[in-house]
């Protein structure tokens, strides 16, 4: 399967946090958010997490001595969800959607 994929605010290539918004065949826009915060372990993946808006979406723990990059972010959530290619995009806005 085949995805779209959007990168709100990079900062650089190794990041605490990252969000943005994916979109699988025939779905609505879902949003992203990664964040670097255990010592060990991880990730942790939470699949259909629900924003305050209602949208819904993927949020991810990773551990602090684990890099978060645009690679990390393609590389989890194509196995969380099944993807096999990501097409980055112009989309929505995550902080708008959630």
């Amino acid at each position: 399967m085949k995805a779209e994929l959007t990168f709100d605010c990079l900062y650089g290539d190794d990041q605490d946090n990252m969000e943005g918004c994916y979109r699988l065949p025939g779905q609505d826009w879902q949003v992203y958010f990664f964040t670097r915060w255990w010592d060990d372990g991880g990730p942790e993946v939470r699949l259909n997490t629900v924003w305050r808006s209602g949208v819904t979406g993927v949020n991810v723990r990773r551990a602090k001595d684990k890099p978060l990059n645009k690679t990390v972010v393609m590389a989890v959530l194509s196995e969380a969800l099944g993807v096999e290619a990501w097409s980055e995009v112009l989309g929505p806005d995550s902080l708008t959607l959630k």
